[in-house]
């Protein structure tokens, strides 16, 4: 079992803040955990129609993967085995995080920019992350991971 405090009766918004990993599984789901943060991830799946025990346990399950996956330790490592690590590991998740945050962003503005109009800049201030973090993963994968290999 997983030390996360995460239970049926956790509020939505607390599971994602706890166990941000669950984030992709709650939107297979469809439960929301943004505009409805308080509900119990009890309340959230009976209203969906889903079993609370099964996603319960997909997301303790999600959180376990999370720390026992297979650690490669860099010092360890060849140059080539690190890079293709970075590139295939950390460059992808990257990008798949980045993707996801993008499309929900203008959601978010679009219900909350009134109440909160800092989100805009919020905005801004991501899409330069991106860009920026594009930038440096494209100059690794093309100039220094080669060099490396």
């Amino acid at each position: 079992m997983s030390n996360l405090p995460i239970t049926l009766s956790t509020p939505m918004g607390e599971v994602v803040t706890v166990c941000p990993q669950a984030i992709p599984l709650l939107e297979e789901y469809r439960l929301d955990y943004c505009c409805h943060g308080e509900v119990s991830l009890a309340d959230a799946c009976l209203q969906r129609g889903l079993d609370p025990e099964s996603v319960l346990e997909s997301i303790l399950n999600a959180e376990r993967g999370v720390h026992e996956a297979d650690m490669p330790d860099p010092a360890g490592m060849t140059m080539t085995e690190l890079a293709d690590h970075i590139e295939s590991a950390h460059h992808a998740f990257t990008r798949e995080s980045f993707a996801r945050l993008q499309t929900q962003l203008p959601k978010l503005i679009q219900a909350h920019a009134q109440a909160h109009p800092e989100l805009t800049e919020l905005r801004e201030c991501v899409d330069a992350l991106c860009d920026d973090m594009e930038d440096h993963m494209v100059r690794e994968e093309r100039v220094l991971f080669p060099w490396l290999r």
